[in-house]
């Protein structure tokens, strides 16, 4: 009787001590969960953008957007949100999924629309639409840049980009080369 009394205080010891290490380890991970997210972040991105790699590793780049669209779901008010959405748009315009892009760009500017990156998301969005052949959405896009950020150094881009839209791009590029 002694000795399984002996055994039920170290089994309920030993569950004491689990349960403790647990506990600590899940408020170490619930002080900064962004921290082990970012890191992961980083980590993947160090990989991707290495500079002797010469090609965009694919699988890698769509585990590097996953890891960004995560973070931006799970954090949708932290600081680093707006960068990653506008990195996963970017990568995504890369791997050539251009309406992809165009709805991760849209996210950039609508969700946070006073962060620097709202006009540069719009931009880019523009540039998608242009590149699907969908003139209408680009002009959308460039004119939001001139509306809502009239004094942002993007707005002769997106000026520029509409008179090419209205004229085409064979005569926009011929006359500004005549022009020079």
């Amino acid at each position: 009787m002694k000795s399984m009394m002996t055994v039920l205080l170290g089994l309920m010891m030993s569950l004491y001590a689990c349960q403790g290490n647990t506990e600590n380890s899940a408020s170490e991970e619930i002080q900064d969960p962004t921290t082990k997210a970012r890191e992961e972040i980083k980590a993947l991105e160090a990989v991707l953008f290495e500079e002797n790699s010469e090609e965009l590793d694919t699988s890698l780049a769509e585990k590097t957007i996953l890891a960004y669209k995560n973070y931006v779901r799970m954090f949708p008010r932290d600081e680093h949100a707006p960068e990653y959405l506008f990195k996963a748009g970017d990568l995504t315009r890369g791997l050539g999924d251009l309406w992809g892009a165009t709805k991760l760009f849209n996210m950039v500017s609508t969700n946070y629309p006073d962060n620097p990156l709202a006009p540069q998301a719009l931009f880019f969005q523009g540039l998608c639409f242009q590149d699907l052949g969908q003139t209408e959405y680009a002009r959308y896009s460039f004119e939001d840049i001139i509306n809502k950020y009239p004094q942002h150094e993007l707005v002769s881009d997106a000026t520029a980009m509409l008179q090419m839209l209205e004229v085409g791009e064979e005569e926009f590029y011929d006359t500004n080369i005549n022009d020079q």
